[in-house]
């Protein structure tokens, strides 16, 4: 058995003003189903959509068994991070992003040779939906 870790992100869409409640519901979920420990699960607002949180947390699972993230909750996708500012990403979405500065079209990019300048993606997610480069403001928040 050899285990994997994937750093996952779950988006919680919370319409109502409980959404303690549901966050922590949530994580304790983690915990109790899948064995996360709750102090390395991170709840991050999505500050361009007020309605939107996103749940980080790493997963460790057997890659000899397959896994569909959804089960865990729908919309959960296997992400990035760049530590020093804080983003977070998708490899496909960073692609894009490469494609869109760059401006070159995708078959003459190098990807691996672009160097994204971090820093003008502080504190943000970055991610595709519907096939459009999204670029969301985010914030680490703590719930108890």
């Amino acid at each position: 058995m050899e285990n994997k870790k994937l750093l996952l992100c779950s988006f919680l869409d919370i319409e109502n003003e409980d959404y303690k409640e549901k966050i922590n519901n949530f994580i304790d979920k983690l915990n109790q189903e899948y064995n996360i420990d709750k102090d390395d699960i991170f709840v991050i607002k999505n500050l361009t959509n007020e309605k939107q949180y996103l749940i980080t947390y790493i997963f460790e699972y057997d890659i000899e068994n397959k896994i569909n993230f959804n089960l865990i909750y729908p919309g959960t996708i296997p992400i990035q991070k760049n530590r020093p500012t804080n983003t977070i990403f998708t490899i496909n979405s960073l692609n894009r992003l490469i494609e869109q500065e760059s401006g070159a079209s995708k078959g003459n990019i190098d990807y691996k040779s672009v160097q994204v300048d971090w820093n003008h993606y502080i504190n943000t997610c970055i991610i595709l939906k519907d096939g459009d480069l999204m670029i969301n403001k985010t914030r680490r928040i703590y719930i108890k």
